[in-house]
């Protein structure tokens, strides 16, 4: 007997039987100590099968975000506290794609959540780092949210105007954690800054 490794019911029945071998081994403590790389292994391996319906049929778009996302959860599964933001990073960098295997660049809207998943998911992993401080992950939160906006404005095709209020807002925000716990040096970098501004008018006039 020949199996059709392209039917999907041979492929089905396959995951079904190694599924059940690996709940047997972890009911037995036969994969004791592997459980972590039994999940890397697993995720990996759905997302990849995600990622194929895509391939398959390119109109699937949920496909990307859902399918890098369960590679990022299959990395999150690795040792080291660096990988804990790997899933929004995943889902990020998925959107990310919808937009850029777009010839014509019409799906800007996929930016928006690729650039704030991907923000959250690096300030998610300097949150299990110890030693980082708070605020480094409230600005690359905030400024990550702010440079996501700002790139809406510099779109070459349908540019988004309105998106460069969010990014000021944000960016200000960004600003105001830095200044909450960076010492004397960064008010006074701000005022240093916006003195020059409000003097260069002033300046060029003469």
């Amino acid at each position: 007997m020949r199996l059709d490794w392209n039917d999907g019911r041979t492929q089905l029945g396959v995951a079904l039987i190694l599924l059940g071998v690996l709940a047997l081994l972890a009911n037995t403590g036969g994969l004791a100590g592997l459980g972590r790389w039994v999940g890397v292994i697993l995720f990996a391996a759905a997302g990849a099968g995600v990622l194929s319906a895509y391939r398959d049929v390119p109109g699937r778009l949920w496909a990307l975000p859902v399918g890098v996302g369960l590679v990022g959860l299959a990395i999150a599964n690795l040792p080291g506290a660096w990988w804990a933001g790997a899933p929004f990073v995943g889902v990020g960098l998925g959107f990310l794609a919808i937009h850029l295997r777009d010839p014509a660049r019409e799906r800007w809207w996929a930016i928006l959540p690729g650039g704030l998943a991907i923000a959250l998911g690096v300030t998610a992993s300097l949150d299990e780092v110890r030693g980082v401080p708070d605020e480094v992950g409230g600005l690359l939160l905030f400024g990550g949210a702010a440079a996501t906006f700002f790139a809406l404005t510099r779109l070459r095709t349908r540019p988004q105007r309105w998106a460069i209020w969010p990014a000021a807002a944000l960016a200000l925000v960004a600003l105001m954690v830095l200044a909450s716990g960076g010492g004397w040096w960064v008010p006074a970098a701000l005022i240093l800054v916006g003195a020059a501004l409000f003097l260069a008018p002033g300046l060029r006039a003469r």
